[in-house]
């Protein structure tokens, strides 16, 4: 530990005291090439001239190794609360803790200090009803009840939204949820089919789904009816005009915009991005969301494993939203003057690849590209983000 020395916060280099050293029983030599200390085994060679009016200096040079193969991912289990909110989407303390302890983190003594980003989220949150008069009317796993609904992001300027239909499904027993974006709404009809059959065929089907009578919704019923998906799902329609039927989709868009808009916030992402990365930092948000605790029948565990019996590989690679990292594009091909590397920032994680894969976006392009081919930002994790 060295104490007590000159800090240049501006400058490209600091300084080094070997009179400190030499205090600790270390032992200074030098020739006309270098100077060094020395104390058993260890060794700091100081072989870099650099001349002066006077005469000159000698320094070094550090070169920090690669400890992690991502963007700006950190391995330690260790962690403030504060990062560990940011990192698993701007739940609160209570959840953050909870999640923490389930994933074997250790979290540093302190509080929660209050959340600019999570703040301004909350402040334009929808006036959703916090209870509902409708008490669940089953929580067993093998009878699964999923609330679906259809929300659509318009622009203010009335400019055109990529996919701005945002369906989600929750599911009543564990609050599990699942986000996807679509550019109409009948668009959302087969791939939930294809969802609803996934889920069936791997031992969790949905025996109820609940939604309003939407044209699309009903496009849906007769679907997952038909000869080629045969999905044996009891539809329940909600009267005209009562949301509260339906309240689990409800405050499911409630509290997953609040989060996204959190992500967006803690990024400083600009409004006019917004617009292109709503969908990831909401798909984001949602799926941190399964790694809220909650206990169900005395069992404390996540949601996702209350739902599937196993949490998503992705937790192995948990980094912060809108982080940034300079992804590596070299091809067969590229001259040798051309840059190697562009930066971008983190927009999620992609989950139908392997598990330190992730979808890293610049203004122009996204791209799906795994851990290794991510170098980390030269830059202090509290700055490495949207500039």
């Amino acid at each position: 530990m060295i104490e007590k020395v000159p800090y240049l916060p501006n400058g490209t280099f600091n300084l080094f005291s070997i009179t400190q050293m030499m205090s600790k029983r270390q032992t200074m030599s030098n020739n006309k090439d270098s100077i060094w200390i020395e104390k058993g085994q260890n060794k700091v060679t100081f072989d870099l001239m650099i001349p002066t009016p006077k005469g000159m200096m000698f320094a070094m040079y550090f070169a920090r190794e690669t400890e992690i193969a991502g963007a700006t991912i950190d391995n330690d289990p260790t962690m403030t609360i504060e990062q560990a909110h940011v990192r698993l989407g701007h739940s609160s303390e209570d959840a953050t803790r909870k999640t923490a302890k389930a994933l074997n983190w250790t979290i540093t003594k302190g509080t929660l200090k209050p959340c600019d980003a999570c703040a301004a989220a909350k402040a334009k949150q929808k006036n959703v009803p916090k209870t509902s008069s409708m008490a669940p009317s089953n929580t067993k796993k093998d009878e699964s009840r999923i609330y679906l609904d259809i929300a659509t992001i318009n622009r203010p300027d009335k400019k055109q939204v990529y996919k701005k239909n945002w369906r989600i499904m929750v599911d009543e027993r564990t609050g599990t949820k699942f986000t996807d974006f679509y550019e109409t709404k009948a668009g959302m009809i087969e791939p939930t089919c294809a969802q609803l059959h996934r889920w069936k065929t791997s031992g969790h089907g949905v025996k109820y789904i609940r939604m309003d009578n939407a044209g699309e919704n009903i496009a849906l019923h007769d679907r997952s009816d038909s000869s080629d998906w045969k999905l044996g799902i009891k539809f329940e329609y909600t009267a005209r005009n009562t949301p509260q039927q339906n309240h689990l989709a409800e405050q499911g868009f409630a509290h997953i915009a609040k989060l996204g808009r959190a992500l967006m916030n803690h990024a400083n992402v600009p409004l006019k991005w917004r617009f292109k990365l709503f969908a990831k930092a909401f798909k984001t948000a949602t799926l941190l969301d399964g790694l809220r605790v909650i206990t169900i029948d005395g069992v404390i565990d996540t949601r996702y494993k209350h739902w599937c019996g196993a949490n998503p590989k992705f937790i192995e690679h948990l980094c912060t939203w809108g982080e940034v990292g300079t992804v590596n594009l070299k091809e067969i091909g590229t001259p040798k003057i051309a840059d190697r590397g562009i930066q971008c920032m983190m927009a999620g994680y992609s989950t139908d690849h392997t598990s330190d894969c992730y979808e890293i976006w610049n203004t122009n392009t996204l791209y799906h590209l795994a851990q290794e081919d991510v170098l980390p930002k030269s830059i202090s994790r509290s700055s490495s983000r949207w500039r």
